[in-house]
């Protein structure tokens, strides 16, 4: 995994990485608090090794102050902190971790100490990872539909109420399109339920392609599909709905059969 290691001792810096890298880290270093918390942004690493005498590039250890950055910054809840204190003074660990350290480590490093703390923290890792995709991939099965890939119902009323919304605060008007296929059961009793799925893809895909990034095209289930512009006058809604039309009358080969579903 990534590993930024913040400390503006370059000894530090070295003996960090010698270590890190050990275990098969990709690591990357900064001397300052600034230069740490761009590179986190950029690479979002998922430990971040702080230094506390960390020099701000004025001169000012600000150590508990990149702490509260990262925590304070979107996707910061979820990093792995270790804190470096010279002191073993309580005060000084309890303000580290109230800063947001998950766990401290005394200076100078024990590499025999350290490297226990990265087995936790590669656990801690891969424990959050494996949870990330869990969720993104029950938000994926919730929102969109299996097949097409397109927004399913529930995202559909989702944007059109939020549409609503904005239509009415902006005074402009949106356009709403419920359309289904023509002669689709034909397809799935002669053709097969594949040879349905593959033209229920063709059509969601050529929907896609022919209208803004703003706007939605959702599959609402079997063979209807949705189209929501969010912006659309009434001359704009009927070029638009020309245009489906149009592309809905060009034949659909599935299976390689010659099919017109519109």
């Amino acid at each position: 995994m990534k590993v930024l290691v913040a400390a503006s001792d370059s000894d530090l810096r070295a003996q960090l990485r010698d270590v890190l890298s050990s275990r098969g880290h990709d690591v990357l270093t900064c001397r300052t608090g600034e230069a740490a918390f761009t590179t986190w942004e950029e690479s979002n690493p998922p430990l971040v090794i702080i230094d506390r005498d960390l020099a701000d590039g004025l001169g000012d250890a600000q150590g508990d102050a990149l702490c509260r950055q990262l925590r304070a910054a979107p996707g910061g809840d979820a990093v792995t902190i270790f804190v470096l204190t010279e002191t073993m003074d309580p005060g000084d660990l309890i303000a580290a971790i109230e800063a947001g350290a998950n766990d401290y480590l005394s200076k100078p490093v024990q590499p025999a100490l350290l490297n226990v703390r990265l087995i936790v923290a590669e656990r801690q890792v891969a424990e959050t990872t494996e949870r990330k995709r869990v969720e993104a991939a029950l938000r994926t099965q919730a929102l969109y539909d299996g097949l097409t890939g397109l927004p399913n119902r529930v995202l559909l009323l989702d944007r059109l109420q939020q549409s609503i919304l904005a239509a009415r605060r902006s005074n402009q008007p949106l356009a709403l399109f419920i359309m289904d296929l023509d002669r689709f059961k034909e397809v799935n009793d002669t053709l097969g339920h594949h040879a349905g799925d593959l033209l229920l893809q063709q059509v969601g895909a050529r929907l896609n392609g022919l209208l803004r990034a703003s706007d939605t095209v959702a599959r609402l289930g079997g063979d209807e599909f949705a189209v929501l512009l969010p912006i659309a006058y009434q001359h704009g809604a009927a070029l638009a709905a020309r245009r489906i039309v149009r592309a809905l009358e060009q034949p659909f080969v599935c299976s390689g059969v010659s099919r017109r579903v519109a």
